[in-house]
């Protein structure tokens, strides 16, 4: 513990007793400092955006560590309670694994002053966007996402600094169409096809065939072509088949031929997802394709995108505000999850925001006072999850969410 002789005159003292002051010390000796409020008995350990790496770096307010990872290592060997605070700013959400960690909280380090962001998307940089008359979309390379490869998009049309919160969501194209969040997203009847005669459910191999049932559909108040009558070819796409007694599942469409209304899939993986009853022509089964270029080509959808086959370019349909999307910024989310507790104990998170990506609290210790009496308290999740069906995985449908086990 230090002692410093402040100016009472210019002390200012924040919530939970931690003391903000200017001080009237050497440069060379706020370097070294790490805070400690007696009052509460908690230490202080700080974190910031402005710093590339941990190395030679104390955790001090001077000279904060770059990632919680580190200042919860650090923070483990202090006596008492412990804080990672976190200055102001958006933290690129790096999946931090916080292990063993016991009386730890994690928050901003000014409450009242700054906001902290965990960003779990990435920027697509020089996308050179080109227009593409026969897809009525346009093209962008995606080859500054590198090895990732992210499943949700979003776009800022702000001229200055990106800020999260003005970030709009660009919806997976599908077939039929559907604009995403929209009530008719849900719509069983308008905007979705019905499965019909000739169809043989994988009951639990997660390998079947589908017909497409254009009279059910046009009764249900469908208004558009048919499958077959769409003259467009859906193989390789994703099929989103709820044809399960309450369970729907995602499968890749292994053989399908334009003016045929009826394909094949398979998804081996599809576990509790795969439809369990064969096909008893109930007309409840219900189908509709996503993941590929062709859903996007056979509908008029704004604000839509999907990846080519190749997964070498993104084509996107924007709104009709937006002329040119080269004047616009695109982000595509590449964490799931920014924070993981793994067999942590009375970690406390709070008051932190998470921006296209969210948490998990993990616990495989067989100690029963291990990995318990966790807390997320007051903290915001923006589009925290998102299925994976734009990168055609089909293994599971249910999205990665923030998961505790």
């Amino acid at each position: 513990m230090y002692v410093l002789h402040q100016r009472t005159d210019k002390m200012n003292r924040t919530r939970e007793g931690h003391i903000v002051a200017r001080l009237l010390l050497l440069l060379s000796t706020l370097s070294a400092i790490r805070s400690y409020a007696a009052t509460t008995d908690r230490y202080y350990y700080y974190v910031a955006t402005d710093r590339s790496d941990d190395s030679g770096n104390d955790g001090s307010l001077l000279q904060p560590f770059a990632t919680i990872e580190r200042c919860a290592e650090e923070a483990g060997g202090a006596d008492g309670a412990t804080v990672c605070a976190l200055r102001g700013g958006v933290y690129e959400a790096q999946e931090n694994v916080i292990r063993n960690a016991v009386n730890l909280t994690i928050e901003p380090a000014f409450h009242s002053n700054e906001t902290v962001v965990f960003d779990g998307t990435i920027e697509l940089t020089n996308p050179n966007w080109s227009y593409d008359a026969a897809a009525d979309a346009w093209r962008a390379d995606v080859s500054s996402f590198g090895n990732w490869r992210p499943w949700q998009l979003f776009y800022s049309t702000n001229d200055g600094e990106d800020d999260v919160f003005d970030r709009v969501p660009i919806g997976l194209a599908r077939w039929p169409d559907a604009q995403p969040w929209s009530v008719e997203s849900y719509d069983r009847e308008a905007h979705m096809r019905f499965v019909g005669p000739g169809t043989d459910q994988g009951t639990s191999s997660g390998v079947g065939t589908i017909a497409d049932d254009p009279v059910a559909a046009t009764d249900g108040g469908y208004v558009g072509p048919s499958l077959a009558d769409l003259g467009i070819s859906f193989q390789g796409c994703v099929g989103v088949l709820n044809i399960g007694h309450w369970k729907t599942m995602a499968s890749i469409v292994t053989d399908h031929a334009a003016n045929e209304g009826i394909f094949n899939y398979s998804n081996p993986e599809c576990g509790t997802s795969c439809p369990g009853t064969a096909y008893n022509d109930d007309g409840k089964g219900r189908f509709y394709f996503v993941g590929c270029e062709a859903a996007l080509v056979s509908t008029a959808g704004r604000n839509e995108w999907t990846y080519t086959e190749d997964f070498s370019q993104i084509l996107w349909r924007p709104p009709q505000e937006i002329s040119d999307p080269n004047n616009v910024r695109v982000r595509g989310k590449n964490t799931t999850w920014a924070v993981v507790l793994a067999d942590s104990t009375r970690v406390n998170v709070r008051d932190v925001t998470f921006w296209g990506t969210t948490m998990g609290i993990w616990k495989n210790s067989a100690d029963e006072t291990v990995g318990v009496d966790n807390t997320v308290e007051d903290c915001v999740f923006e589009y925290p999850v998102a299925s994976r069906r734009s990168v055609r995985e089909v293994a599971e449908t249910t999205p990665d969410t923030m998961t505790y086990y």
